[in-house]
């Protein structure tokens, strides 16, 4: 029985596979979890990495190849309907989770079935180490007109994979506040509860990372405050 699927979307990820691939194998210790990759548009260079890395017979191991060109929140969807598991996680390819932080996020969700998902503390890097310098601290979040006031899901999420028969998928049509809008409808039915340990450590990256686009963020923001009338323009 799969308990959490952990869904990675991974495209253009050559400089961060490897690195991933063996975290991602220390995990597998852990029996109940399966691990989705899906991989868009791979080169040769990364499809190299993966047969060299990863066993693909491995059943806990699904490696999917993508042959379009799909936004994040599409990939996101895809591997909701294709999870075998009761929760959903997160993991991209340039960050680095804690097999502690994803084992209470479960226990956190199995404890209290009121939560429809849960967050947490972890650090931000500017290369993919585990280094402890900068943490980011988010709210505790027990009040959920905070999740309607702002984003604070993060970078590692893990929710009820039931939830989506309530608020639906990720809204596709967005590019980068996708799991802003999704945060707001999970606040309008269930609650948030944050997990203790820490999760893991946030690649801050470059101009060219998808978050770093400031503009078209504020302006999916801007959207998202007229579509639930906060009107955060």
């Amino acid at each position: 029985m799969i308990k959490c699927t952990v869904i990675t979307s991974i495209y253009n990820s050559e400089l961060f596979l490897s690195k991933f691939i063996d975290e991602l194998i220390s995990f597998q210790k852990i029996e109940d979890i399966e691990f989705l990759l899906l991989h868009i548009k791979p080169n040769e260079k990364e499809k190299d990495i993966i047969k060299t890395t990863i066993d693909i017979r491995n059943k806990r191991i699904r490696y999917i190849e993508l042959f379009e060109q799909e936004g994040l929140y599409t990939t996101w969807n895809r591997g909701i309907e294709l999870a075998a598991g009761e929760y959903i996680a997160i993991w991209n390819v340039d960050d680095i989770r804690t097999i502690e932080g994803l084992k209470e996020q479960i226990r956190i969700l199995d404890d209290n079935p009121e939560i429809g998902l849960t967050y947490g503390n972890f650090y931000q890097v500017k290369k993919q180490i585990k280094d402890c310098s900068n943490p980011y601290i988010v709210t505790s979040g027990h009040n959920n007109k905070t999740f309607m006031e702002g984003c604070h899901l993060t970078c590692f999420p893990m929710w009820r994979k039931s939830i989506h028969k309530t608020i639906g998928f990720f809204d596709e049509q967005f590019k980068i506040a996708g799991d802003y809008d999704f945060q707001i409808r999970i606040a309008q039915n269930y609650k948030f509860g944050k997990t203790i340990n820490n999760l893991g450590w946030y690649y801050i990256g470059n101009s060219s990372k998808l978050s770093s686009n400031w503009r078209k963020m504020m302006i999916e923001h801007s959207v998202i405050g007229l579509r639930y009338k906060y009107y955060k323009i």
